[in-house]
């Protein structure tokens, strides 16, 4: 469930206060649940775009302050396509499923042969786009403290699925919001338009989140988080570094547990219990990460010292990261076919 990449985070090294213990970050790559579980057949899927595109939306705007805006009208058909082959790329590249295809009929075929079409078609579900509606705003206002013009592109994307599957009376919905927005400030106009988005651009940065967002509503996914562990210049700490970037950790843990017995610094001893907690995790024992992390956690706080504050803050987060990771674990086996669903 756990890929792991070692990885410095040199900006946050700030936080960590003596010369000869500090604390590194890795990298790791975690397993997040859906929204939904697909029954158990399902092995190829077909995108569809059911919208209407035919209808014309007001999704882009200009305004200039208290100046009436200027609204164009666009018509969404493009667009609508454009994020069904986004949500293909991101559904094949997970492999989720064996296969998924995009079945692009043209508009004007669209209400009449869809249905039959889809009934001919060897699949097992089908994920129709149902409704999409983008609007895209960009306003200039004054800095009057400065003279200056900050400009603002806004766009808010909206896209509704309905998922069917063909050989049982199966059905859910997915709804995604997504807003993305960019500034820029100038002298004049010119200035504050000139470091935002082409209109083309900012479209499209924002129908592809809105196809990674309803890709993760669907289907389990990769997250990228980060992880801390605490590091030394000399004894076992030092060892045990070593054995990290060479992905070794269970030498790494060895070293930590030897610390840990050894040291009679409360400081130190909570130190190793976190790192300990993490080579849990990475084995995949939430609820011994979780027992170490608490123990780490508990030493900090009874060291009394200021300086530990932070470590404090983050077990606690970390602790609150674990114990709901247990809690998705179920669902993510049911959605993986690991339990019968």
């Amino acid at each position: 469930m756990l890929e792991v990449f070692y990885k410095k985070m040199i900006y946050l090294c700030c936080f960590f206060v003596t010369a000869c213990n500090s604390a590194s970050y890795i990298s790791i790559n975690v397993k997040e649940p859906a929204n939904i579980v697909f029954p158990d057949y399902v092995e190829h899927v077909i995108i569809f775009d059911g919208t209407d595109s035919t209808k014309k939306t007001e999704n882009h705007i200009f305004e200039y302050e208290n100046n009436k805006p200027e609204i164009i009208h666009l018509v969404t058909d493009t667009l609508s396509t454009v994020l069904c082959d986004y949500l293909l790329t991101n559904l094949a590249e997970q492999q989720f499923f064996d296969r998924v295809d995009f079945l692009n009929i043209p508009l004007n075929e669209k209400k009449a042969k869809s249905d039959s079409i889809i009934q001919q078609i060897d699949t097992d579900a089908v994920i129709t786009l149902t409704n999409m509606n983008v609007k895209s705003k960009v306003s200039l206002k004054n800095i009057t403290d400065y003279g200056l013009l900050r400009g603002v592109y806004e766009v808010i994307s909206q896209a509704k699925f309905t998922i069917t599957g063909l050989h049982t009376d199966w059905e859910k919905d997915i709804a995604v919001t997504d807003t993305i927005f960019w500034e820029s400030v100038g002298l004049d106009a010119n200035g504050a338009l000139a470091d935002l988005p082409y209109f083309d651009d900012a479209l499209l940065e924002s129908i592809y989140q809105v196809a990674t967002i309803a890709m993760k509503k669907m289907i389990p996914h990769w997250e990228t988080e980060y992880r801390r562990y605490y590091t030394s210049t000399s004894g076992n700490m030092k060892n045990a570094t070593n054995f990290i970037k060479e992905n070794d950790w269970k030498n790494a843990y060895q070293n930590w547990i030897e610390e840990h017995e050894a040291t009679t610094n409360k400081t130190k001893k909570a130190k190793c219990a976190a790192n300990i907690a993490l080579f849990y995790e990475m084995q995949h024992d939430l609820e011994n990460a979780e027992t170490w992390a608490t123990k780490s956690r508990n030493d900090f706080e009874n060291t009394g010292e200021k300086r530990n504050k932070e470590s404090i803050s983050y077990l606690k987060d970390y602790i609150l990261r674990l114990q709901m990771r247990q809690k998705e674990s179920a669902w993510l086996d049911m959605q993986e076919g690991t339990v019968t669903k």
